[in-house]
């Protein structure tokens, strides 16, 4: 019999323990240095019974093929037989790489996941409050130079029919070289990222510091924040702002952009640096971390993302603007720019804004409302 180490595994160091993860079954084992030395003894097929020469007596080979078999048993190391399966998933991912393999089979929730209780979860909730209060649902930078956010009154602001917005919308990669209206982007951006007006909030969700808005958010915890680089924005100075939705306002973080650096933020897409505006979108894991301590919760953060930046979407056609979404970021860079700590807050995405121009302008004047 022929024995092979499983690649289906992930190996880190715990607390001077070595881990083996076997995310596909969602098993763990401390390797002792005799098995770790076995891993790599398999590390291309050998036949089983190879490890006896390298004992020194019998009662050592013994020994050896003792790990052997709990090593088999463990499935740390595979069979041919079993090693069809194996092989399938590694070609199935290998695109993505181990990183993706690894996320996705570490987060999925098997059929025997025991899933919370409704009445259990609010009240464990209510417990943890009482010893760990929530996170902060906003973030904000006092003292940095504020400007108020002027909000349109006109009644015709979003006066189009959803039918219309949604089948209007279009990914818009070519700008007018004009400015935006200060009034258009924080309309906008209120809309997206401010509290909802009308949605009631029970005691609960104040203990629990939920919010609502127009987008959904998994558990109410609503991560992510709204960043703007303003490069033509009538009554903003070009640079970073944070647009605080609680003072209704943006926050000047006293960083400028060239051109370039708006493009190479954005993995070198050449059309984000010909926005008027473009939001950066970031994630303050805290917020939901402290709700839903499983992995699983980075998919919901993801998520929260994309029914925002949609919102954005529809927001943006409904105002006559153009817009275009990218997750194609440089992280690094624009969490030195941001001041973002990548273990607490993360760069998810950026939305270009802007007049189309060319068939995008064409298309924009199309879906106008009538005068």
């Amino acid at each position: 019999m022929r024995l092979k180490v499983s690649e289906n595994a992930a190996m880190f160091w715990d607390g001077g323990r070595l881990v083996w993860d076997d995310y596909v079954r969602r098993r763990q084992f401390e390797l002792t240095e005799r098995a770790e030395w076995l891993c790599r003894w398999f590390r291309d097929w050998r036949d089983a019974e190879s490890v006896t020469s390298l004992g020194a007596d019998e009662a050592a080979a013994e020994g050896l093929r003792s790990s052997v078999a709990e090593l088999v048993r463990a499935g740390v190391l595979i069979t041919e037989d079993s090693a069809e399966r194996e092989t399938e998933r590694l070609n199935a991912w290998q695109d993505w790489g181990t990183a993706a393999r690894y996320y996705h089979y570490a987060t999925r929730m098997h059929g025997d996941t025991v899933a919370a209780d409704g009445e259990d979860d609010a009240r464990r909730i209510r417990e943890k409050a009482q010893v760990t209060p929530p996170p902060a649902p906003y973030r904000a930078f006092p003292g940095h130079p504020f400007t108020p956010a002027p909000v349109s009154q006109e009644a015709q602001a979003f006066g189009r029919s959803l039918e219309d917005v949604l089948t209007s919308r279009r990914t818009t990669r070519r700008f007018d070289p004009g400015p935006i209206g200060l009034t258009e982007l924080s309309t906008l951006l209120e809309a997206a990222a401010g509290p909802s007006p009308t949605r009631p909030r029970s005691a609960d969700d104040e203990t629990f510091g939920n919010v609502f808005k127009t987008s959904p958010s998994g558990g109410a915890r609503h991560p992510i924040e709204l960043y703007v680089h303003a490069q033509r924005v009538t009554g903003l100075r070009p640079g970073f702002y944070h647009f605080d939705p609680v003072r209704r306002g943006f926050e000047d973080l006293g960083v400028a952009w060239s051109r370039d650096q708006v493009v190479r933020s954005a993995a070198d897409q050449a059309w984000i640096g010909e926005a008027a505006a473009v939001v950066y979108y970031t994630a303050v894991l805290a917020r939901s971390r402290w709700k839903y301590g499983i992995g699983r919760t980075y998919r919901i953060v993801l998520m929260d993302l994309g029914h925002l930046s949609q919102t954005v979407y529809l927001l943006a056609t409904a105002l006559g603007l153009g817009a275009g979404f990218s997750a194609a970021i440089r992280d690094e860079e624009i969490e030195k720019a941001l001041g973002c700590d990548p273990d607490h807050e993360i760069p998810l995405g950026v939305t270009a804004l802007g007049r189309p121009t060319g068939l995008d302008q064409v298309a924009a004047a199309l879906s106008r409302p009538p005068a």
